[in-house]
């Protein structure tokens, strides 16, 4: 019944787990123990640096089926910052699995709409994905991103959390090639873009467009010329 950093199968754990058949709750090595703040005994009572499992505390935690509020990291849990739950209900900065959190979120078969970074889901900007092999400040597996990434098998290198992308920087696409900023699906945009499928160049945001530059339209390649001003007008 360990509880976090597991591998198991048929398990009921929540952040953090892979174990088999067990109900362990966040980074746990124990069984069966009551502990609260960073611990990592069998059996114990321990109250403080403990990782307990079913526990009400409510800072830096890492319970599992918990009702702590503040730097979390449990599964099936009520918190609301800083989670990293797994089928719950939270609502900013987490990383469950199908859940419908909204903000900061790296869940997977969710449909979260912002911050988010999952596999199977409907959401639009900052995910956080699995199976990549950032270096720093990531959470991805097996990928090959290096600074700052959340991605899953992408190769981005900066402010990236993509799949199976290869932006460079501050990117959120998904098998795109685009650079700086960019939120497009399948765009070779460059910066400040948020398009589909379009070839746009600065903070665009159509779908399948030519334009260049504070631009909102969809397949239109029109230029307005309107010649209004100091009394002339062109029809």
């Amino acid at each position: 019944s360990d509880e976090e950093w597991k591998t198991d199968f048929n398990s009921s754990d929540e952040e953090w787990k892979t174990d088999f058949n067990s109900s362990d709750e966040v980074w746990k090595t124990d069984t069966n123990s009551s502990d609260e703040v960073w611990k990592t005994d069998i059996n114990s009572s321990d109250e403080e640096w403990k990782t307990d499992t079913n526990s009400s505390d409510e800072e830096w935690k890492t319970d599992t089926n918990s009702s702590d509020e503040v730097w979390k990291t449990d599964i099936n849990s009520s918190d609301e910052e800083w989670k990293t739950d797994t089928n719950n209900s939270d609502e900013v900065w987490k990383t469950d699995i199908n859940s419908f959190d909204e903000v900061w979120k790296t869940d997977i078969n969710s449909s979260d709409v912002e911050g988010k970074t999952y596999i199977n889901s409907s959401d639009e900007e900052g995910k956080t994905d699995i199976n990549s092999s950032d270096v720093e400040g990531k959470t991805d597996i097996n990928s090959s991103d290096e600074v700052w990434k959340t991605d899953i098998n992408s190769s981005d290198v900066e402010g990236k959390t993509y799949i199976n992308s290869s932006d460079v920087e501050g990117k959120t696409d998904f098998n795109s090639s685009d650079e700086v900023w960019k939120t497009d699906i399948n765009s070779s945009d460059v910066e400040g873009k948020t398009d589909f499928n379009s070839s746009d160049e600065v903070w665009k945001t159509d779908i399948n467009s030519s334009d260049e530059e504070g631009k909102t339209d969809i397949n239109i390649s029109s230029q307005y010329f309107h010649r209004s001003l100091m009394g002339i007008s062109t029809l």
